[in-house]
């Protein structure tokens, strides 16, 4: 079998729906990441994440785990997950923190789109404290 676009298209759809069934079976999301192809191989990437959700209603992600513990490193409250903020472009929500990204370890959502985003964690503290003001 040569692989192509359609044949792969088909092949991820089917995999996806094979997959699910196991993720509905042990409550948790599935999320194709990437899937490449030449004419002799196909490599799909499926994630699986846990549905578990704190006590305000957001998912638990590693993102959102890290921004608890390590918030105060970068001048942030803890509590500061799930606030809202304006930026210049619109209006965000924090969903968590990646320290390796050191210029921009702030992860954020646009309300308006779902879109996400990164920050500054100076940016952020002043947006925050501007909410406050």
């Amino acid at each position: 079998m040569n692989f192509n676009k359609a044949i792969t298209k088909t092949l991820l759809d089917e995999c996806k729906l094979a997959l699910q069934v196991v993720a509905d079976k042990h409550g948790v999301e599935l999320i194709r990441k990437s899937a490449n192809f030449s004419s002799t191989d196909l490599n799909m990437k499926f994630q699986l994440r846990s549905m578990d959700k704190d006590s305000d209603g957001n998912q638990i992600t590693q993102e959102s785990s890290l921004f608890k513990t390590l918030a105060v490193s970068y001048n942030l409250n803890p509590d500061d997950l799930g606030r809202e903020f304006n930026s210049a472009r619109g209006r965000y929500k924090i969903t968590g923190l990646v320290p390796r990204r050191r210029k921009f370890p702030i992860q954020a959502v646009c309300i308006a789109t779902g879109r996400g985003f990164k920050f500054p964690a100076h940016s952020v503290r002043l947006a925050l404290a501007r909410e406050n003001a």
